[in-house]
């Protein structure tokens, strides 16, 4: 009698182990968009997308270098095209919470806060965020000289 209830609890165990198996579904993600391309050296993509914009160097890649800390996302891997929420879901409400936390920053003048509150936030791509952050740098140079 004992070993027909082992056997029986055996079953039971093994019925429901498989049935849990069955109702996991394996889903295997994409790769993300900037893994599928080759990295870009900071000079080459200067050069191939900003030379002639009137924006230094240092702007850009201060630029580049913020947004892939706040995507998550190596610098090398983003182009100025690229949509900051097909790189990262979330990424336009964190980068508009990075402005809003400046803004709010202790340290900060009144005109600097005005500045930034007066900020259009409509950021969509990368090329967006750096010009935006460039043309915020100029305003704010201005407002210090």
């Amino acid at each position: 009698m004992k070993i027909i209830f082992i056997l029986a609890l055996v079953l039971i165990v093994f019925v429901v182990f498989r049935r849990m198996n069955r109702d996991v579904v394996l889903t295997v993600e994409p790769p993300k968009l900037w893994e599928q391309r080759p990295p870009l050296a900071f000079d080459d993509f200067y050069a191939q997308h900003y030379a002639d914009s009137g924006l230094s160097k240092e702007v850009v890649q201060a630029g580049l270098e913020q947004l892939s800390r706040l995507l998550k996302v190596p610098a090398e891997q983003l182009r100025p095209d690229d949509r900051l929420e097909d790189l990262n879901p979330g990424a336009i409400e964190k980068a508009e919470k990075w402005i809003e936390t400046l803004s709010n920053a202790p340290l900060i003048g009144p005109a600097i806060k005005e500045k930034l509150a007066s900020l259009d936030l409509n950021i969509v791509t990368v090329d967006d965020y750096i010009r935006k952050l460039a043309h915020l740098g100029e305003q704010l140079q201005g407002e210090g000289a």
